[in-house]
């Protein structure tokens, strides 16, 4: 799921380098993601924080 996959939302990343390297970036999430090649999956931990950094993000752009 994490080559092509948001870890996220599950919606399709797009693949984006720009000079400092490599990214993968979700139009759904609209978050980047760094490039996920070799690394292990995110902790619950981790997940957790991202879900409710981007549902904060959420309510602030509805006020």
């Amino acid at each position: 799921m994490w080559s092509n996959s948001c870890p996220c939302c599950g919606n399709a990343l797009l693949r984006h380098a720009r000079r400092k390297g490599v990214y993968w970036f979700c139009t759904s999430c609209y978050q980047e993601m760094m490039p996920l090649n070799g690394v292990q999956s995110p902790s619950p931990f981790d997940t957790m924080n991202l879900e409710s950094m981007l549902n904060s993000n959420r309510v602030r752009s509805r006020t």
